[in-house]
């Protein structure tokens, strides 16, 4: 089995080169991992600059690498007896710092909606680096 470490990493390195391929500036790229059956998953990826949503598109080998890595990193984490995690949240900031939180039972966490597109900074980035949110100045 592939150590967390090396499957984070490897998830931060596909959200780095999705980030940059962009040729803007960002500062949070990120992607929110979901699986309800533990052998088909879904995902929202989003970018941030400042307050602006950007698109980030992921090339096709990396959306494998991915996928296949938040997969492995769910049997992974995995403790026997326990429930497994069905999101896992990972946020990269531009100067490489990435944080991941799991959630194990709400499946409304970090789910944004036409009700809540407006606060998309908020509920996927500002649970993991608070000052993305925080007022100016």
């Amino acid at each position: 089995m592939t150590p967390p470490e090396d499957l984070i990493i490897a998830i931060g390195e596909a959200l780095m080169r999705a980030a940059r391929a962009t040729g803007e500036p960002w500062d949070y790229a990120g992607w929110m991992f979901e699986t309800r059956d533990g052998r088909s998953s879904s995902g929202t990826d989003f970018q941030f600059a400042g307050r602006r949503q950007l698109s980030l598109e992921f090339a096709f080998d990396d959306m494998d690498v991915i996928l296949d890595s938040f997969m492995a990193l769910r049997e992974a984490t995995h403790v026997p007896g326990d429930a497994h995690w069905i999101k896992c949240l990972a946020v990269l900031r531009h100067d490489g710092e990435m944080k991941l939180l799991f959630e194990f039972k709400d499946w409304s966490r970090w789910s944004i909606t036409p009700a809540n597109v407006d606060r998309a900074l908020e509920i996927l980035v500002g649970e993991v680096f608070p000052e993305a949110i925080a007022p100016p100045g």
